[in-house]
């Protein structure tokens, strides 16, 4: 068996003294449970919802992509809602869907259409491109 080398020693020391401190402040932290409201009638609870973050930049195509399969099924879901006669369903897959369409307005509606336009474009250029091919450059 090798002899522990000093330096490591002297690390062990040096992290066991840096410690101390913060153990002893973690002991002297009482815990204190949130208090508890006992019978309180329900129609006195309130509760407030947590913000959700507001997002400044455009969304990426896939999160795009990701957001119009998402209105895609809920409308289908919605769809079944209405077959099953759920009002309830239905009004929460409609609360659902406007937030949906909240975020693709704010996120994606412009890079959307800047995409549409830029495939469009490279759908044209192609489409010349091929012409010019498969007529043998006589237009």
């Amino acid at each position: 068996m090798r002899p522990a080398r000093p330096l490591r020693i002297l690390a062990l020391a040096t992290f066991l003294t840096a410690l101390a401190p913060i153990t002893a402040r973690a002991q002297a932290i009482e815990y204190d449970p949130a208090p508890v409201v006992e019978d309180a009638p329900l129609d006195q609870v309130t509760v407030t919802p947590t913000p959700v973050p507001q997002h400044t930049q455009p969304a990426s195509h896939g999160e795009c992509r990701r957001i119009a399969r998402q209105m895609v099924h809920l409308d289908d879901v919605r769809r079944l809602a209405a077959q099953r006669d759920d009002q309830l369903w239905e009004a929460s897959l409609d609360q659902q869907m406007g937030r949906m369409q909240q975020q693709w307005n704010t996120r994606c509606d412009d890079s959307a259409e800047r995409w549409a336009q830029e495939f469009k474009a490279l759908l044209k250029t192609a489409g010349e491109l091929a012409l010019h091919y498969f007529l043998f450059g006589m237009l």
